[in-house]
Parts: structure tokens; C-alpha cells; sequence
């Protein structure tokens, strides 16, 4: 609230809690009008505010609030731990807003003009961070690490590390993914520290002490070689005829179990002899090695080749499955005869599935009406249609250039 002019930065670990911080800064520090859903607000700057509400007046308020919101956490609690915890974090976020009215009073502050970014935020989305705040405001980005390296946002002067990350971990025999929020490392945290004072002198808030910097976090993260699995690898290497590969020599050495079930895998899809000692590849997998996507899907293709009628639709899931987050979720807004109606995406992806024999192809139905639904309504280059069906649209380009390239191959 006192310190100079300049940019706020601050570091989360996911999407739900750039949304969520997003929403509790823009109710807290207002602007006239801007709007939740992350368009373009109206810009309607008030002048600065001042709060004349007295201490004792402020405590009761905080009490009803406090109350209302803990009946609401009650009442609506779900056994879920990874959903009571985000709940629990959004709450504690609402009442550090709050306590800090207890101690401010009569002080003079901007309204903040607060921005999201993430990964699979829309590039229109992202650009508004380099624009400059309009007048009177002070520009808050809220972000994950994304921002640690790969952008530079100018005029920012403040950073706020929460010192957590979310990492992808693969289980190295089930090779089934999860995601967990741990520390960073402290490489990640001194990058994100740089972000700020790149025009002007900068400040760094960490919200964690110096012993956790000492004792909780790594000189560097993990090598993804080291954390996923690797059986693209393996089979690139075996089509090389390098069979040993515990002998390769690696700037970072896979975990020589990983390397164990890649090719218990690949034997699994008749990629490699099992009958030979050192695994050799086979015929089925040089054909498979030629295509630069998993070998699960390699294999999708290799056997589409032999009936030509299945082989775009093949070619379509597969470029679909080899790209995340292709859907959102939620409500969507659309013009109809001169009137605005409210869709909900999920009532949409059940009429691509349909009924019958449809039902049994589950999620990959609505993946692969999803690239059909696009391709038959949108012959020009133009993704406006992403948004009536609730698709991504970096996304759709994604898999528009993997279908070209796997059809060329």
C-alpha cells in the first residue's frame, strides 16, 4: 500500500490459484469495472480511496465474515483432500486481506490492475501483461513459472515467491503421472528474484525463512530424463543398434529401473525381441521409431497403415492425445437470432457422443468429434470457433501440426 510505484509479480503453483488469488486482489483493491473471466475490462479508474472505518467497526465485520464463510466451508466440504485444501487456502487468502484492515487506517492506495498468466492461457491473454496499466492503477501479474525464464514483464519492481512449485512425477513401473506441489529449487528462486529490477532498482518478498532455503531446497531441479519415462528413448537408441544401454554414455543417466520397464514395455508391443539377450529391435519397432510420438501411439499408426479408412481418424486421435489440456470446462457465452445464450460445454460434448455404440469410446469420442467439429465448420484458418465448443486454441494449432506432419510421414 506505501511502497513506490511499479509492478507486483507473484509466483503460485497452478492455475486454480492464479484464478483464485486474481478474484480475491481484484475485490480487494477494485478497480470500476473488471470483469472475473479474464476479458478485457472497462476501464474506469476511481481516484485513490481513503478507509475511515474505525478498529472497532472493522472486528465486527471481520467476525460476521469470518463466521459466514467457516458455516460455508462446513456446509460444503468434500472428502476430497487436494479439493479441501485449495478450499482452505482460498480462505485463508480472504482473511490475510481482511486482517489488514484491522491495522490500515485512513491510508491512500491504487487499485490494482490484476492479470493472470499461465501456460495454457490464450497468447491474446498473455500479450496484456506487456501493455502498461492504465492511469492510476498499479499492475499486479499474477503467475506460475512460466514467468521464471521464459518472459520479462518491464516495470515490475516487486516480486512474491511462495517458494512452491507443481512438478509432473511419472511412477517409474506404472508409468501413470501425478502432480505434486513441492519446493523449488534454488536456481528456480533465484531466477524468479531476477524477474524483478530488470529497469529500475527491485524487491524480492520470499514467503518461506531462510532455514527452509537451507534445508528444504535443491542446488537444481531434476533433469527430465530422471523423471519420465523413457521409452521413446529407448527405442530411438535400439533403432541406433546401441542394445546396451547401460553402457550409453549420458550427461544424466536415466534410472537403470526406468530403462528396465521401458523395455519390458516395448517387448510388450513386439518393438523388441524378448528372445535375445540384449533386446534387439525388430521390424515392427524400426517401423514405429519413424513416427516422433510415444510408442503407444506409434503402434496406433503403424496398424492403421494396413486399413487406409481408419487411418485419418487414427491420425486425428493421435494428435489429439499427444497434446494437453484440448478442452475446458465451464459455461460459454454465444449469439443466437440477436440473443445471448449461456451453453454449458458438458451438455455439448454429450451430444457429440451420442448414444449406442458411440458411449463405449468415452472420452476419446469427444476428442475426436472435437477435431472433426473444428475441421467441418472451420475450412479458413481462423480458431474464433474454439470458443462456441470450448476448445483451446493453441491447443487445436498444436494438433493441426502433428496431423500434417504424421500424415506426411
Amino acid at each position: 500500500r506505501q511502497l513506490p510505484s511499479g509492478g507486483i509479480l507473484v509466483f503460485v503453483t497452478g492455475q486454480q490459484e492464479v484464478q483464485t488469488l486474481c478474484h480475491q486482489l481484484r475485490k480487494k483493491f477494485p478497480m470500476k469495472t473488471q470483469t472475473e473471466d479474464d476479458d478485457e475490462p472497462q476501464f474506469k479508474t476511481k481516484k485513490f480511496r481513503k478507509e475511515k472505518r474505525t478498529t472497532n467497526d472493522n472486528r465486527t465485520s471481520l467476525d460476521i465474515i469470518d463466521e459466514e464463510e467457516l458455516e460455508h466451508l462446513q456446509s460444503d466440504i468434500d472428502e476430497d483432500e487436494e479439493k479441501e485444501q485449495e478450499q482452505e487456502e482460498e480462505c485463508t487468502i480472504t482473511s490475510d486481506l481482511d486482517d489488514e484492515d484491522t491495522n490500515v487506517k485512513g491510508i491512500s492506495f491504487e487499485p490494482l490492475y490484476v492479470l493472470p498468466i499461465y501456460a495454457i492461457l490464450s497468447s491474446e491473454k498473455q500479450a496484456r501483461v506487456f501493455e502498461p496499466p492504465p492511469p492510476g492503477t498499479r499492475l499486479c501479474v499474477i503467475a506460475t513459472n512460466v514467468a521464471e525464464t521464459s518472459i520479462t514483464i518491464s516495470n515490475v519492481k516487486y516480486i512474491v515467491d511462495c517458494g512452491k512449485v507443481k512438478t509432473k512425477h511419472y511412477d517409474k513401473l506404472t508409468g501413470v503421472s501425478t502432480f505434486r506441489i513441492e519446493w523449488t529449487s534454488k536456481a528456480s528462486a533465484s531466477q524468479r528474484t531476477g524477474r524483478a529490477g530488470r529497469t529500475a532498482p527491485g524487491h524480492c518478498y520470499r514467503l518461506y525463512s531462510s532455514a527452509i532455503y537451507n534445508d528444504s531446497f535443491a542446488e537444481y531441479t531434476a533433469p527430465e530424463i530422471v523423471r519420465k519415462p523413457v521409452e521413446d528413448l529407448v527405442l530411438q537408441l535400439k533403432t541406433l543398434n546401441i542394445d546396451r544401454l547401460a553402457n550409453f554414455p549420458f550427461p544424466t543417466s536415466p534410472d537403470l529401473k526406468a530403462i528396465n520397464v521401458a523395455e519390458q514395455l516395448l517387448i510388450q508391443l513386439n518393438a523388441l525381441d524378448s528372445k535375445s539377450p540384449t533386446k534387439t529391435i525388430t521390424e515392427l519397432g524400426r517401423r514405429m521409431s519413424a513416427f516422433p510420438i510415444n510408442p503407444r501411439y506409434s503402434k496406433m499408426l503403424v496398424i492403421a497403415q494396413e486399413n487406409k479408412d481408419i487411418l485419418p481418424y487414427v491420425i486425428a486421435l493421435v494428435a489429439t492425445l499427444s497434446v494437453n489440456e484440448v478442452l475446458t470446462s465451464g459455461l460459454v457465452k454465444i449469439q443466437k437470432n440477436s440473443q445471448e445464450l449461456c451453453i454449458n460445454l458438458d451438455d455439448v460434448r454429450r451430444q457429440w457422443i451420442g448414444q449406442g455404440e458411440p458411449l463405449l469410446f468415452g472420452d476419446m469420442m469427444v476428442l475426436l468429434k472435437a477435431v472433426g467439429a473444428l475441421d467441418h465448420q472451420n475450412s479458413k484458418n481462423d480458431l474464433s470457433i474454439c470458443t462456441r465448443y470450448g476448445l483451446r486454441p493453441k491447443a487445436m494449432t498444436e494438433i493441426r501440426k502433428i496431423r500434417r506432419q504424421l500424415t506426411q510421414i
